[in-house]
């Protein structure tokens, strides 16, 4: 059999010569079995694993109080695995259950340090007791808890660091200047042989199965651009490696990549997703099979007709169904579409039916048509209210007191007195509805739109209560007011318009485009009222700011087309920050080598949904064509043999918008697939689902729901929340540096101070994801940590180098 665990990461901070620090790599993704262990405590140094999962909670690392084998320093105990530190190395025990012993593997660093203490470091405010059989003298009481445990120096100037989260063991090696990473020599006992495979991942074959190491990652920050660098697994021996690392520049700073925490199939096709407050995860789709989980009290067990809609509450790891609910009627198709949630954990499902017998409520607001409006009672067993509407909805969102906003594109719609536009000008419309919190009425409803068959895509609603609306222009008298742009630009413009809390008048609308065409696909608001919008642009002179993260489209030709990213200020008639996000294609200076056909509304690079964050970070999804398409700290990479293939893509933008945090593909087979909504969690991940017509685009991650025609993942925050940059490194005797700190914790505030040791060399607040503070520092190297008061994480070491005299 294959093991398949899930995530071991290797990160190596390392210098090799004065200058600065190296690449870090990212190790094999140790990818946990599914197994059915018993709860329970360890009462050997290689004991039972704990046996429930719990996602994404930090890895704990108790004291040895009694509780194990005396040799041993720190337990950590995951979902599915177990880990014991002692001073010649640490054990994992993977998949062990009642019937299966699971794997044991020991890691031991080779020619290094024949013996290193481990220390315990951010200690926790919980204690762990052990209250293990009736006599109380071997009880163990109060083991104290840590989030991080270090083995310093295993080799001379590195260190290794164990830390990690429930489903997630990862350790770093952490590599001083002038300390050479090829002494690094890994030896893991209880493997019986290691096979680097031809993707470069490294296969551990042991007596209860394999163990897979993806392929490590390595790269470096320069300037504020992720550049790769060449690393690869060596097997120094039967069950022993080392890692050969390419050129690299030893003058700049490295970060952590982020984590792929959640990745699974889903059912049907899956078009929409939202997150309520803890985290919960709520699909909407459709399906013609049974297929959804079984999860007792749900609204509707089975599919009814030819097609159904569903509707799916998955808890925050996608390891269970909270509930399932299939929307239908007997021979008919529904289709459901769109999905919100409120505060109380209601879902509102919008979407199409051709059936007369579709569920409706009892004082419905329209009793008959073919799109309809549904919600559940937070446990998903019943309707709180089902009604349908006139117009087709291409996005909905809800307030806090319950009201559902809906934006679409209509050929006629029933608009309410007082309504902004009461009548369409053109044949069709898009137009802005907002329907009570009882479904029986609509506060109001009003077109937006002008002459020439605009359309309505993407819908958010602030605080206030206001409405903001994303989609595309094609009139040259669609409605502005306030404008950043007032004129249409090009053949087709996006637009972004803010209708006030009544519906009855504009706050502001704008066009947003250049002189080619545009296409707007998703609208985010953050907690200042300030709209983001994402789209593709066909045009080289879409409106870009100074100091955005990509100022020129990936090919100066109007043939390729690139998303953008686009922060307008709360007047909506400047922009915080544009940007094109996007590659050339297949495009060389000189060569053209694709061949492809894109719908009218395709692209070649495109955003078609975003979601922000309380600190601003920006999460923009979508799908890429371009072989070179821009990445940073990816997963994978686009298909070299690409062409009008296209695979999901994810993106994280700073609060200022003039760095990438992480921008990935998932997906190297050639199989077309599209990115339908993304979301940001309150961790600072980001969770999209989509649909793909053949098999899964990338690995599925254990215990993960498992369905059949779509997919979902999540792409979670790296370990370190925070990291350190100089402006200068190596520095001059006296001379000044600034350290600044970019804080990716989505707290919005905090104040990071700056260390050498226990020494402070000072403090200053987060603004717009970073810190910074001025220091001079006397000549040798200086090990500096940065600490974030928001979270208490502390950064990878920094190390700063100070020439001599």
């Amino acid at each position: 059999m294959t093991i398949r665990l899930k995530k071991w990461m290797l990160i190596l901070f390392a210098s090799i010569a004065v200058g600065g620090t190296a690449p870090a790599f990212a190790g094999g993704d140790l990818r946990p079995p599914e197994t059915d262990p018993t709860p329970g405590v360890a009462e050997t140094s290689f004991g039972a694993s704990v046996g429930t999962s719990f996602g994404s909670l930090p890895l704990v690392f108790e004291q040895n109080a009694g509780q194990s084998h005396p040799s041993v320093r720190f337990v950590g105990r995951g979902a599915a695995f177990d880990a014991f530190l002692t001073d010649e190395g640490t054990t994992v025990v993977v998949g062990q259950s009642q019937r299966d012993r699971g794997s044991v593997i020991q890691i031991r660093p080779i020619h290094g340090r024949k013996s290193a203490v481990p220390t315990a470091l951010e200690p926790l405010a919980g204690t762990t007791n052990y209250f293990l059989g009736n006599d109380p003298s071997q009880y163990v009481l109060d083991a104290k808890t840590f989030a991080r445990v270090r083995y310093e120096s295993v080799y001379p100037g590195i260190d290794m660091l164990f830390y990690g989260t429930q489903h997630e063991l990862e350790y770093d090696l952490v590599v001083a200047p002038k300390a050479d990473p090829r002494a690094i020599a890994l030896e893991l006992q209880g493997v019986d042989q290691l096979t680097v495979l031809p993707e470069g991942s490294l296969a551990l074959h042991t007596p209860s199965g394999d163990i897979e190491l993806r392929k490590p990652v390595a790269y470096q920050d320069i300037r504020g651009t992720r550049r790769g660098v060449d690393v690869r697994y060596k097997v120094l021996a039967k069950n022993r490696i080392g890692f050969r690392l390419g050129k690299y520049n030893v003058g700049y700073a490295l970060v952590i990549d982020p984590i792929l925490s959640i990745s699974t199939n889903l059912w049907g096709a899956s078009t929409g997703i939202a997150l309520d407050s803890a985290n919960n995860i709520y699909v909407v789709g459709y399906t013609s099979k049974s297929t959804l989980l079984p999860v007792a009290g749900g609204y509707q067990t089975q599919v009814a007709g030819d097609m159904d809609a569903y509707v799916a509450k998955l808890n925050p790891t996608a390891t269970a169904a909270i509930y399932t609910t299939y929307l239908g009627a007997r021979r008919s198709t529904t289709m459901g579409l769109a999905i919100a949630v409120d505060g109380a954990g209601s879902a509102f499902v919008t979407g199409t039916t051709n059936s007369a017998a579709f569920p409706i409520t009892p004082g419905a607001f329209q009793s008959t048509g073919t799109n309809f409006v549904t919600k559940l009672n937070p446990a998903g067993n019943a309707l709180a209210y089902s009604t349908y509407v006139s117009a087709p909805v291409a996005a909905m969102a809800v307030d806090a007191a319950g009201n559902a906003f809906m934006t679409g594109t209509s050929f006629g719609l029933a608009t309410t007195p007082g309504a902004f536009q009461p009548t369409k000008l053109g044949s069709r419309a898009p137009y802005v509805a907002k329907l009570n919190a009882n479904g029986s009425a609509m506060s109001y409803a009003t077109y937006l739109g002008g002459s020439a068959n605009d359309e309505g895509k993407s819908i958010a609603v602030d605080a206030a209560g206001n409405a903001y609306v994303m989609g595309t222009a094609r009139s040259n008298d669609f409605p502005t007011k306030n404008a950043f742009r007032p004129s249409l630009s090009g053949p087709t413009d996006a637009f972004i318009a803010k209708l006030n809390a009544s519906g009855t008048a504009l706050v502001y609308s704008t066009y947003l485009g250049g002189t080619g065409e545009e296409r707007g696909f998703g609208v985010a608001v953050d907690n200042v009222g300030q709209a983001i919008a994402v789209g593709w642009t066909q045009s080289v002179d879409f409106p870009v700011t100074p100091g955005a993260f990509q100022l020129r489209k990936g090919y100066q030709d109007s043939i390729i087309i690139n998303a953008f990213v686009t922060k307008l200020n709360s007047a909506g008639n400047g922009l915080i920050y544009s940007s094109y996000l996007g590659g050339p294609w297949c495009f060389s200076p000189t060569v053209y080598s694709c061949f492809g056909f894109f719908g009218v509304d395709e692209g070649i690079d495109v955003a078609t949904s975003v979601a922000v964050d309380a600190a601003g970070y920006v999460y923009v999804g979508g799908y890429a064509t371009s072989t070179q398409f821009p990445l940073v700290d990816a997963f994978e990479s686009v298909d070299p043999a690409g062409d009008d293939w296209h695979v999901p893509m994810v993106a994280k933008i700073a609060p200022g918008g003039d760095r990438v945090i992480f921008a990935t593909v998932l997906g190297t087979k050639s199989q077309d697939a599209g990115l339908s909504q993304i979301v940001a969690d309150t961790n600072g991940g980001a969770i999209a689902v989509g649909s793909v017509p053949y098999q899964p685009l990338f690995p599925l991650t254990p215990g993960a729901v498992l369905g059949n025609g779509s997919y979902m993942f999540k792409v979670a925050a790296g370990i370190y929340s925070t990291n350190i940059q100089s402006s200068l490194n190596p520095a001059g005797s006296a001379q000044p540096v600034t350290l600044t700190a970019y804080v990716s914790h989505p707290s919005p505030a905090g104040i990071v101070t700056f260390k050498e040791g226990a020494t402070s060399l000072g403090t200053a607040t987060v603004s717009n994801g970073t810190a910074a503070v001025s220091v001079t520092l006397p000549p040798g190297v200086h090990r500096i940590t940065a600490t974030n008061s928001a979270d208490g994480k502390v950064s990878p070491a920094y190390f700063q180098i100070v020439s001599g005299q």
